[in-house]
Order: C-alpha cells, then sequence, then structure tokens
C-alpha cells in the first residue's frame, strides 16, 4: 500500500488465511525518509459489538479465569480467548514479538 499524498509512504501488508483463522503483519520496506526509524508504534485493534464472555490471564502462562470483554483489565496476556456464540469461538494471538535491545 502507498499514501496517495506526499510523502508517499510504503506499507506492506501480508494476509495469511487458514481453514482455523486468519494471520495478518506489517512491513515497513526501505523507503527515504524512513531510514533508521527505530520508534514505530503499532496500533491495530481488534473491536467486538457486544461483551461477550471471555477467558483471560495476567502472567505468562497463569492460570486463566473467565470474566467478559469489558472486564478485562490492562496487561492482558495472549492469546485471548473470546467466545461469539455456542460452540463459536476466536482466540487472539500475536507472533513475532521483537525486543530491540541497545
Amino acid at each position: 500500500m502507498q499514501e496517495l499524498v506526499s510523502p508517499y509512504r510504503l506499507l506492506q501488508l501480508t494476509l495469511r488465511v487458514y481453514n482455523e483463522g486468519a494471520a495478518f503483519c506489517y512491513t515497513i520496506p526501505s523507503q527515504v525518509g524512513l531510514a533508521g526509524v527505530t520508534n514505530l508504534t503499532e496500533q491495530t485493534e481488534v473491536r467486538f459489538d457486544a461483551d461477550y464472555p471471555a477467558w483471560a490471564t495476567y502472567t505468562a502462562q497463569g492460570v486463566y479465569s473467565q470474566t467478559t470483554i469489558s472486564g478485562i483489565g490492562s496487561g492482558c496476556e495472549r492469546p485471548l480467548t473470546v467466545q461469539l456464540g455456542t460452540n463459536l469461538y476466536v482466540a487472539l494471538g500475536e507472533a513475532g514479538l521483537v525486543t530491540m535491545r541497545g
């Protein structure tokens, strides 16, 4: 994808679809004006149309407890499991987490 107005920045979006789910990844290709950029923030959101039941934990490999989407506090670990209907669940995860070290 490319902006339609100056500075015409580029963003590559890779989508993968599987029988059981979908995944996407953003990549910022090398381009003029963004050389050496290190402080980029990712602001993807997932929004639900109701306050569905959910299971959350706040520590790595912690015990999950049932709540609702509105009951989820900050610092929730992944994956987050949400029940959308009878026998219909979604698990939201994140892959490729990288810690930058100076």
